[in-house]
């Protein structure tokens, strides 16, 4: 399954370990904090597959998994629940797009970025990277890697069932998060919050020639800035982050 698209290199993450994230044991618990995440590298991912640990496929620094439904909740807690009733294998969970105020300072991005996209609404644009994306939107993924395979960034293979963050329900492997209202966005039992942008700096750096971000660089230096913070969209507020106990 591919949620196409990103903001990262499209290429396999065989030589990249900041793809892949631990959320078992102490690290979920504190899913709010800066621990949130502990970053495994290749050997440790086949360590944890013995294990048959959960991990999270996301960028470490922009993508953060977060509860909704429940929201005093950990994310270990709802992943414990989904599987104990579902038996899943991999859970597929939906972005949140948010976006960075130009007067605010960010220390810590969960924290400090509180406004987001309304999901409820269109936000047409010309460019592929900051296209609309009220039809359809990307996901990531919780998995067990001794059930799963074939990594890259945007999808894993996994042996069913396959479950979607939303409803708690089985989802196919061509599965997508089609509509992705308000509405469905606040019953969801996790979400991923991506931070795309912390400032207009990061943004010129993401445009920039040398850049990692290869999806950027279709665009001139200037035609990809002038893009992406209009895409900066600041319409609802969220500091669901900060109320987390």
């Amino acid at each position: 399954t591919s949620s196409n698209d990103g903001d990262e290199n499209e290429s396999s993450c065989s030589n990249k370990p900041e793809c892949y994230a631990n959320i078992s044991g102490a690290a979920a618990s504190s899913h709010t904090r800066r621990k949130q995440f502990t970053v495994l590298p290749q050997p440790g991912l086949r360590h944890a597959a013995h294990h048959r640990s959960w991990q999270v496929h996301a960028q470490v620094h922009d993508e953060f998994v977060a509860t909704r439904r429940h929201p005093r909740r950990t994310v270990a807690q709802e992943v414990a629940l989904l599987e104990a009733r579902t038996g899943a294998n991999a859970i597929l969970i939906p972005w949140i797009f948010f976006s960075y105020s130009s007067n605010k300072q960010v220390k810590y991005i969960p924290h400090d970025i509180l406004w987001r996209w309304n999901h409820s609404k269109h936000h047409y644009s010309s460019v592929h990277k900051t296209r609309d994306r009220y039809d359809v939107i990307e996901h990531k993924y919780l998995f067990k890697p001794s059930e799963c395979y074939d990594f890259n960034i945007h999808s894993v293979s996994c042996t069913p069932p396959i479950v979607e963050s939303t409803r708690g329900a089985r989802a196919s492997r061509s599965y997508a998060f089609r509509r992705f209202s308000e509405a469905k966005l606040q019953r969801a039992i996790l979400v991923i919050h991506h931070y795309r942008f912390t400032s207009e700096n990061n943004i010129r750096s993401k445009c920039s020639a040398d850049s990692v971000f290869n999806a950027y660089s279709e665009l001139s230096h200037e035609k990809c800035v002038e893009e992406m913070t209009r895409s900066n969209y600041r319409e609802i507020y969220d500091d669901t982050m900060i109320q987390k106990p």
